[in-house]
């Protein structure tokens, strides 16, 4: 069962809030593009609550094969995607015990981007290293991620760490690098738009 209510879910997708979110949204497409040269074809959205940002995903990139991954009963039913032929929510608890059996014969393949932005600070430090390998697992080509640096009063923030501890766990697995210049550039245009906190966490990394 999840830990999280409609009303920490909602909150996000409040009509009043979905600009913003799109605006977010829009930035993150715009650093892959810059890494992939060209839109991605699949996305998967790590902890995707009701959707928000995969909405505006979607309008960025009308034709990609879009995968929200959250836990519960609320994030799938409450999916703004859930009707769209070319989506699919998964449910997957990033803490379960069982996720590295998942990991083992996950069928679903890999997408091209990966996005994953405050959630990792809500993961606990033991279930780290699973999440790292859950997500090096799924995406084969760029990882777009925040994740809270300092508790700052939000719920259930149980692993606040510095960007470095998070990348230093995906390029111990050998495989992924941080784009310098797409960092800088994000993480100036997150600042320069407002996005707070965001523009001192987000990091975008890709496979070598």
């Amino acid at each position: 069962m999840s830990r999280y209510s409609d009303g920490f879910y909602s909150r996000f997708s409040r009509p009043g809030r979905m600009p913003a979110q799109t605006l977010y949204a829009s930035l993150i497409m715009r650093a892959a593009v810059g890494v992939l040269r060209r839109s991605p074809a699949s996305i998967v959205d790590v902890g995707c609550g009701y959707g928000q940002h995969d909405v505006a995903m979607r309008t960025c990139c009308p034709n990609a094969k879009i995968t929200g991954i959250d836990h519960g009963p609320l994030p799938a039913a409450h999916w703004m995607l859930n009707g769209d032929k070319n989506a699919r929510f998964i449910d997957v608890d990033l803490e379960a015990d069982d996720l590295p059996d998942r990991i083992a014969v996950w069928p679903y393949g890999e997408s091209e981007l990966c996005l994953t932005t405050e959630v990792l600070e809500h993961i606990r430090p033991e279930s780290a290293d699973f999440v790292v390998d859950f997500i090096n697992r799924i995406t084969s080509r760029v990882i777009i991620m925040t994740a809270a640096a300092h508790p700052g009063g939000g719920r259930h923030h149980v692993n606040c760490q510095p960007p470095l501890y998070w990348r230093r766990k995906f390029q111990s697995r050998g495989k992924w690098a941080m784009a310098r210049r797409h960092t800088w550039w994000l993480s100036n245009v997150f600042k320069v738009c407002g996005c707070k906190y965001v523009h001192e966490t987000c990091q975008v990394l890709v496979r070598l």
